[in-house]
């Protein structure tokens, strides 16, 4: 039935509250673990310098192609410039690379974290209605959002996606007011590597 009593309500709002407060501990200690490994190094600050110096010289390289075509410079001038470019590109996603080799040992040891975290709120939650959903999940999240519980009321939240919600949204905050975000050059392949191996951690417990 869609219509739940207040001691029903009472006992969501509980134990959604309980899911929330351990994604939000399980969010600090990954972020704290990064820290601890990766950005607080000066290994990291000099990278990161590097990043931002190269940015600057793209912006600038750029700009200068864009006069260069505007103003109908020579064809030689024009693809210099342009390979200008293209050399200063190749050495942010040269730098990313080192980055990301860098950031290996601190990704692995959140990705232990969280499969740790996860697998403890699985067995405790087991069974266990921590929301309501106002619709139906789509196909795709249907299999979290029902993970381990019984019946076949679809609009049934599982502490499972309450927490992986809650944590992503917790972490992406954090980063933010920490100043942990990746410069915006390669703040999209940050953030894809950091979901595939949230992922895989995801299905490595299911």
């Amino acid at each position: 039935a869609s219509v739940i009593s207040r001691a029903m309500a009472a006992d969501l709002v509980q134990e959604g509250l309980s899911v929330v407060a351990l994604a939000a501990l399980a969010a600090a200690v990954c972020e704290a673990i990064s820290w601890l490994l990766f950005y607080r190094t000066d290994s990291y600050r000099d990278m990161r310098q590097a990043v931002e110096r190269t940015n600057q010289k793209i912006a600038k390289a750029q700009e200068e192609a864009a006069r260069s075509k505007e103003e109908q410079d020579a064809k030689g001038k024009a693809r210099a410039k342009a390979k200008r470019v293209a050399r200063f590109e190749e050495d942010l996603r040269l730098i990313d690379r080192e980055i990301g080799n860098f950031q290996r040992n601190s990704t692995l040891a959140v990705v232990v974290v969280s499969i740790f975290i996860y697998a403890i709120l699985c067995s405790s939650y087991e069974g266990v209605v921590v929301a309501r959903l106002p619709f139906e999940p789509f196909e795709a999240l249907d299999f979290l959002a029902r993970r381990g519980l019984l019946g076949d009321d679809r609009r049934e939240c599982s502490g499972a996606l309450l927490y992986s919600l809650a944590l992503v949204s917790f972490r992406s905050n954090l980063q933010k007011a920490l100043g942990f975000c990746p410069p915006k050059k390669f703040a999209q392949v940050q953030a894809a590597r950091q979901q595939a191996a949230y992922i895989h951690s995801k299905h490595m417990t299911l």
